[in-house]
């Protein structure tokens, strides 16, 4: 019945998306710039492996069908028929399905899990046709153009191995390219290229489409760890929020800072599961952690910028290594990311230009150029001033809430607990020894967690008002 679910949800979105378009001025300029993003930009690997494809065919076939019997124009009959009817339209399929299928099914599911689309809607705009329409008749015109340049390219690479290696004579080649050539196979080889280019294109949009916006939980169960026969971790079980700033606080050596190692992989428990939503996070190998790692970003103690890149770069870095996109894709999510924690014009700087709470807000934007589920801060206001503090607190508070991030802050600032503090728990001697929310800890009733919050003789006089 799922099957079938799908398939209706499927067609019913077709049907939105191929309803008359609100203005048409405006669905030509995006059928142009989806032009060039999903066809222009696949025109390189497209010529990589459409001539070694060709040069391949052609010089296996000379091996295989050596022969005086068969002659060599044979050769070039073949490479060139085999180009036209299954490779060429074959390999524009498979760079649409790697590397444009899974982009179209990033940005639109990214929309969607940032309301984006939501507020399209609101708009009266038909977000289906708006951001899908588009792209189906891009790829649907383009990459026949991409099919006839691979035919070309794989059979230059056929006579360019024959050239160079003597293996055949390139005459019988070319003789062979002219031998017996009906137009009606380019004609089937460029349906064959926009048949495949909309089933791709529009199944990968409906998976973005409907993608779902909430962040998965993250629970730990159980958590024993130990260094050098020390337990520094005791039994450790908690659940944190989705959405909310989810605070671990606790004196030094606690364990806080173990705690939120072992929740992202950089220690293993001795014992115990950490899961994200029904995956278990702790038995996953380097390869399947990988894919969960994307989701997460990460803001160190210190910032951890590279010192030899400059802010811009530190930024850009993520996009880099697990993104396709341009490089004026990447240059405008980074400059929002550094639009989006106030340092516009910081692009050209390098950490060593940058105070104290300019690095903390270069992290963050860095950990969230990827648009992750789940924010992880390792004590992300040490060594401020009270009123940066303030500023960093504030920053990572509204971007969990709203872009809907699990967000997991280890932290000693009691200014942190009292501003931001949705969900608290304090650890006490490797145990989790009490949770609850900043409203809760002011009327808790346990000497432990009352000595740490309210160690000073200031917050013991507030308290008392």
């Amino acid at each position: 019945m799922r099957v079938f679910e799908l398939i209706g949800r499927y067609f019913l979105l077709m049907g939105k998306v191929f309803s008359r378009p609100e203005k048409s001025a405006i669905y030509r300029r995006r059928i142009l710039y989806e032009m060039e993003a999903l066809g222009v930009n696949s025109i390189g690997l497209t010529a990589i492996i459409s001539v070694f494809i060709g040069a391949v065919i052609t010089l296996q076939m000379c091996i295989n069908l050596d022969s005086p019997f068969i002659p060599q124009s044979l050769i070039g009959y073949a490479t060139r028929e085999t180009m036209i009817l299954e490779f060429s339209s074959t390999v524009v399929a498979l760079i649409l399905s790697g590397k444009v299928g899974s982009s179209i099914a990033s940005e639109i599911g990214t929309m969607r899990i940032t309301e984006q689309i939501d507020a399209l809607e609101i708009m009266g705009v038909n977000s289906a046709s708006y951001l899908i329409l588009p792209k189906i008749v891009a790829a649907i015109v383009f990459f026949p153009l991409l099919t006839v340049l691979s035919i070309g390219i794989g059979i230059l690479g056929g006579w360019a191995i024959a050239y160079l290696t003597g293996i055949m004579i390139p005459s019988d080649y070319i003789d062979g390219l002219l031998l017996d050539f009906k137009s009606y196979s380019i004609v089937y080889s460029l349906i064959k290229a926009a048949v495949f280019a909309y089933i791709i294109t529009s199944v990968s949009a409906f998976y973005g489409y409907y993608a779902k916006g909430n962040s998965l939980e993250i629970r730990a169960e159980h958590i024993v760890k130990s260094f050098d026969g020390r337990t520094v971790l005791d039994d450790v079980s908690v659940e944190f929020e989705t959405g909310k700033t989810n605070l671990i606080i606790g004196r030094s050596g606690s364990g806080k800072t173990v705690l939120l190692k072992t929740l992202v992989g950089l220690h293993e428990p001795g014992s115990g599961d950490v899961w994200y939503d029904d995956v278990n996070f702790t038995q996953l190998g380097f390869r399947e952690r990988k894919a969960i790692r994307k989701d997460i970003g990460m803001i160190f103690q210190g910032g951890a910028l590279l010192d030899s890149s400059t802010v811009e770069e530190n930024v850009k870095l993520p996009l880099d290594l697990f993104t396709q996109q341009s490089e004026a894709e990447k240059l405008e999510r980074v400059n929002f990311c550094l639009q989006r924690v106030r340092l516009e014009n910081a692009n050209k700087r390098f950490p060593a230009e940058l105070s104290g709470g300019m690095i903390k807000r270069v992290a963050i934007a860095r950990a969230i150029v990827l648009n992750p589920r789940y924010l992880f801060c390792d004590e992300p206001n040490s060594g401020l001033d009270p009123q940066t503090s303030i500023v960093i607190d504030n920053l990572i508070h509204g971007i969990t809430q709203e872009y809907g991030i699990t967000t997991i802050i280890n932290t000693h600032d009691m200014n942190s607990v009292m501003e931001i503090g949705e969900k608290i728990v304090y650890i006490y001697e490797g145990r989790k020894w009490w949770e609850g929310t900043k409203d809760d800890i002011l009327h808790a009733d346990n000497p432990e967690l009352n000595d740490f919050v309210f160690a000073s003789a200031m917050a013991k006089r507030a308290r008392r008002f």
